[in-house]
């Protein structure tokens, strides 16, 4: 079957990134949400965070973006961006008796800020967790 094209192809183009591009932004979330977590038996450490780094963002290809430009434009930037790991933060904070716990997230915290991390049912003997593995939110007061 042959395609014939028809003068102006109009802005159908453009329908089909703004959909790639909002699938992509969409399953990069923030975490799981703290409510439900708590809903389902999770339980939670507050703390003081005591360093911040951020953690860029990475390709899912291993080809650079010279390489991707070169071969697939810049459609194929975009996607190779959309399709590998988001930038975010990984945190150390002191807890409670001093112990230290280590947690990415995409939410941004300054240094100092209290937070507690919800920590899904299973996973309560960790000191350490992976991005969108636990909910993170800000607290006034540290214990």
């Amino acid at each position: 079957m042959a395609l014939e094209r028809r003068g102006n192809s109009g802005p159908g183009w453009m329908v089909v990134v703004c959909i790639a591009l909002s699938g992509g932004c969409a399953s990069m979330g923030s975490g799981p949400d703290a409510e439900k977590l708590r809903a389902a038996g999770a339980s939670s450490v507050t703390g003081r965070i005591t360093s911040r780094a951020t953690v860029d963002a990475n390709t899912r290809y291993s080809v650079n973006e010279d390489h991707a430009r070169a071969t697939s434009g810049a459609a194929g930037v975009l996607f190779s961006q959309m399709r590998g790991a988001p930038s975010y933060f990984d945190y150390r904070m002191k807890g409670p008796n001093e112990p230290q716990y280590t947690f990415h997230s995409s939410n941004e915290f300054p240094v100092g800020s209290c937070v507690r991390v919800v920590i899904p049912k299973g996973k309560e003997g960790k000191r350490g967790w992976v991005l969108n593995e636990v909910a993170v939110e800000k607290v006034e007061n540290c214990p």
